[in-house]
């Protein structure tokens, strides 16, 4: 639980140093910001997320929508994938 904690901690740290104005738009990057917010609050409370979710969809429109092939979020979030798995 708590690799999973630390995990979603980076990815909000990188979208909030990346894209600090884009989480107030409409997007993948607010889409991304959220769910990875509402799964760090419920692990915070020792709950599991249980929705299903793809997140290498997700990564996808991420690349789509910024062209950031090389993002630091892109390995986090394939990192979190394997630990919801």
């Amino acid at each position: 639980m708590e690799e999973l904690k630390e995990t979603c901690k980076k990815i909000l740290l990188i979208l909030d140093n990346e894209f600090p104005s884009q989480q107030d738009y409409e997007g993948v990057i607010r889409d991304i910001h959220n769910l990875v917010n509402k799964i760090y609050t419920l692990s915070l409370s020792g709950k599991t997320y249980n929705e299903k979710i793809n997140l290498n969809s997700l990564i996808r429109q991420f690349v789509d929508e910024t062209t950031h092939f090389s993002s630091p979020v892109i390995p986090e979030l394939e990192k979190l994938d394997r630990l919801l798995s």
